[in-house]
Order: structure tokens, then sequence, then C-alpha cells
């Protein structure tokens, strides 16, 4: 896989791009962008959106990001931080100076940033070479590159990004929109560069996850959940219930607390997979001697333990006994 290439388009996007896209996009000699300038960048950006939102991602094509939209207090919340905002001496200066004190409309955004940006080239080091630090939670970490600014476009609902010399207006704008994001957990860096430029309120949410899966060992999935403290006790319950409505096939059952003994039949599973020549009988002759209390002494003890052991395994790994 082209690094190269990674590393251009994570900037470019503000954000890691997909691996099965970058590899088409290498393949059709999309490294050779990365040299053309502006157009080039341009042309890059427009093609790998095209090609995400065409093609559905992978199950493994990193985190899936889950948000519930703010409530009515989100919204006043949102509107109250966009008015002291645009209280603030460089907000104002820039909004003056640059807008010639006239606001954006939103559909004017795209045109205005990229009359004004500059293109780079190639990067030779990785994306993780240089980002701009913040007191932020870890689902909210800075992980847009310091050379270029990034946006929200809200006619195509996605983030934008254009290359910025330094003394230009658009230095000028990243430099406000880090201060502002950093200064506001509940935003994000794109949504405060259109907020300077258009005065539209960024979002706040009520709840956002991350959901990080493993299609190897299912049960290793984990969402790290950002909430607000002071939201409904009934809030949360309402995110882990969309996050296993996004995880789970349809018709799967609620995950029920285990019991010590299924727990250790498991591991007993993890044991039988690391000895597939061991007989069960074996096994199971073991078992009753280390675990008297939960002995299997019927006259299909071997049957019902065999039994027992593939679907405590199963259940605690979420993965199919083979």
């Amino acid at each position: 896989m082209d690094g190269r290439l990674r590393g251009f388009l994570a900037d470019l996007l503000g954000r890691e791009p997909r691996d099965d896209i970058i590899d088409y996009l290498s393949k059709r000699g999309g490294d050779r962008l990365m040299g053309l300038g502006a157009k080039g960048e341009e042309e890059l950006e427009e093609e790998y959106l095209a090609l995400e939102s065409q093609f559905p991602a992978p199950v493994a094509a990193g985190p899936r990001v889950i948000e519930i939209p703010g409530d009515d207090r989100c919204a006043a919340l949102s509107r109250i931080l966009a008015m002291d905002a645009s209280r603030r001496s460089d907000v104002a200066r820039f909004r003056k100076r640059r807008l010639r004190g006239e606001l954006l409309q939103p559909e004017k955004v795209a045109a205005w940033v990229k009359a004004r940006g500059a293109a780079r080239g190639p990067k030779e080091k990785g994306p993780e070479a240089a980002r701009v630090e913040g007191e932020k939670p870890p689902a909210w970490e800075n992980r847009y590159a310091p050379d270029r600014l990034y946006y929200f476009d809200s006619g195509a609902d996605v983030v934008r990004s254009a290359g910025l010399r330094p003394e230009s207006p658009l230095a000028e704008l990243k430099s406000i929109a880090v201060e502002l994001s950093v200064m506001h957990n509940v935003w994000e860096e794109p949504h405060a560069a259109t907020f300077v430029l258009t005065g539209i309120a960024p979002p706040v949410a009520l709840a956002r996850a991350e959901i990080y899966r493993n299609d190897l060992w299912p049960a290793e999935t984990r969402a790290l959940v950002i909430i607000d403290p002071t939201m409904p006790p009934s809030l949360p319950i309402r995110v882990l219930s969309d996050i296993r409505e996004a995880l789970l096939p349809v018709g799967t059952h609620r995950q029920t607390a285990m019991s010590k003994k299924h727990a250790e039949l498991a591991v007993c599973g993890e044991i039988k997979r690391g000895e597939p020549g061991k007989p069960w009988a074996a096994l199971l002759s073991e078992w009753n001697r280390n675990n008297p209390d939960w002995s299997y002494l019927e006259r299909t003890a071997e049957v019902h333990f065999a039994r027992d052991v593939r679907s405590a395994w199963a259940r605690v790994t979420g993965r199919a006994w083979e």
C-alpha cells in the first residue's frame, strides 16, 4: 500500500482514509495527482469521497461513529457558544478584514476557501507527523494537520480541506478555528472554521460513540462513548441500544450474565482447540476432577459436556466453534 498516498489523503480528509479505497486509487495511479497542485488535490479528494459514498465501508474499515443529535438544551447551548465566540476580538477582526463585515452563505464557503488555498506537495512523513494539541477527551483528539484548513461543507455534508500559506487568510482562520475547538470540547475544528465564515453555530451532540470492531475476535469489539454527564438517565441506555443495533445482526439476543461455571467451560474449550486430538472423554475426566461441584456424571455426560463447552466458548469469544 502506498504510504505517501495514505498520508496525503489523511491530511486532505482530516481522518484516516479507508485501506480499500487507497488500494483502488493507487492501482489507478492516484498518486500522480499529489504533484499537480491544488487541482490535483481537489480531484483526488472528490474521487475519494465519491468512492466512499458509492461503496459502503467494509466492517473492518476503521471505527464507526454514531452521534445522538442534541435536544433543545443542546441547541440553546450551541447558540450561546456561537454568540459568545462572535464577540471574540479575533473572530470580529477576521470577519471585518477578510469578509468585509459580511458573513458568507453556506453554499459560498467552498468557493471562498478554494480561491485562497495553497497546494502542497506529497508529505514525506506519515499523517501522524504533527498535530495541534488540545485539552480534549480521546474521541475529540485533534486529528487535523497543522498545515491545512479544514471546514465543513454543509451542501455536501462532508469535511473538506485546503492548503494554507503563512500569514494568509486561511492561516488566520485556521488559528481561530483551532483555538475555538480547544476551548469548546463539543466543537470540531471544521465546524468552528465554517462558523467563523458563516455565523452558523456548530451542532452540539448529546452523545458520541466510536465503535471499534474486531472481526477475528468479535468479543473484543468495543465502543468509546462520550456523553453529556447532565443528560437524563435514560439516554445512556438509548446510546447503548443504538450501538447494539449497529453492531449485532437482526434477531441477536441480548447477552445475559455468564456464570462462573460457564466461564470456566469456555476456557476449557480453548484447551480443547489447542489440543484437537485430545478425546472429549479425557477432557471431561480432568474437568470432573478439578471441578467436583460442576461434575458431569450422567450417562450422556460426554455429549452434554462437549455441547456446553462449545456453547460457552462461542458466547465468550463471539465466534462460531470450528
